[in-house]
């Protein structure tokens, strides 16, 4: 989450928001065939929701480092003061 906020605080990509919507969504998607999973396939199931966390760390981690890390701290800083008003 904090990944996302450092994102979003500094590119508001409408391609990077669809991306990791999918993702959330084939995460939402994932636990919801674990509960009526039977228990021989939950383990792939299991693999498969780390895989997709895995999927969107990458993701975030791509862009955050695309990003001069000065625009990050400097809108981070202004979030900060932001809130303390």
């Amino acid at each position: 989450n904090s990944k996302v906020k450092q994102i979003a605080a500094v590119k508001n990509d409408p391609d990077i928001n669809i991306d990791l919507a999918q993702i959330d969504s084939f995460i939402v998607d994932l636990k919801k065939e674990l509960i009526n999973a039977p228990q021989s396939s939950r383990e792939q199931i299991v693999k498969n929701l780390i895989a997709n966390y895995q999927m969107k760390l990458d993701l975030l981690d791509k862009v955050l480092h695309q990003l001069p890390s000065s625009t990050i701290h400097q809108k981070e800083n202004l979030n900060h003061e932001k809130v303390e008003l």
